[in-house]
């Protein structure tokens, strides 16, 4: 197991603005909300009955997609000077400070220049795992739908072109913990069954 460095996660946090008496949260120039985690497994269910699990993951790992867009532009604003790993480390501790996860690395490895985005993660204590197994059980597939979208969708804006991620291990399954991998989209065999999830779809 590596270690992150953790300095990018001092300055993170000194970013961190609460303006409770404007209602307002800022993390630098972006504006954050806190939101119960509860509410949050009420929405999934309800997107789930209505539109279905395979629409229900959709919708969610594009939300994530686009939160992990923002934050990567966020990062290279904050670390212009920092090299390509040094910024994408700071993707799963902005992950850690919003409240969804905790991240450790097994391996990671981004050179665009050379073409290379690899890494492995173990997430613990997701916040989306939980609340999908508080609302139907064990499941039977890997269910970080948002924090997947939010992964691709990081490493995707640094990299310049589309990095997929996959849950390979889920506590919502009854695994000890979460367990991602990621790689380019050229870098796997089998994409399409991924794809589908980051495409727009009418309702």
């Amino acid at each position: 197991m590596i270690e992150f460095d953790l300095k990018p996660a001092g300055e993170l946090r000194t970013r961190l603005r609460f303006q409770p008496d404007s209602g307002q949260i800022w993390l630098d120039q972006q504006r954050m909300i806190m939101i119960h985690a509860e509410a949050m497994g009420e929405l999934r269910r309800e997107l789930i009955e209505t539109l279905g699990r395979e629409g229900a993951r959709g919708a969610l790992t594009r939300m994530g997609y686009a939160s992990g867009t923002r934050d990567a532009q966020f990062a290279r604003r904050l670390f212009p000077n920092a090299s390509d790993s040094e910024v994408f480390v700071v993707g799963p501790q902005l992950h850690e400070l919003e409240g969804f996860v905790n991240v450790r690395p097994v391996k990671f490895e981004m050179n665009v220049a050379r073409g290379i985005c690899d890494g492995e993660f173990i997430w613990e204590n997701s916040f989306e795992a939980e609340v999908h197994r508080a609302a139907f059980g064990i499941d039977t597939d890997p269910a970080c739908w948002m924090q997947i979208g939010y992964a691709a969708g990081y490493s995707s804006e640094l990299f310049g072109s589309l990095v997929l991620f996959r849950e390979v291990e889920c506590s919502a399954r009854g695994d000890r913990h979460c367990r991602i991998v990621g790689k380019p989209l050229a870098d796997w065999d089998d994409a399409e069954q991924d794809l589908k999830y980051f495409q727009p779809e009418s309702l």
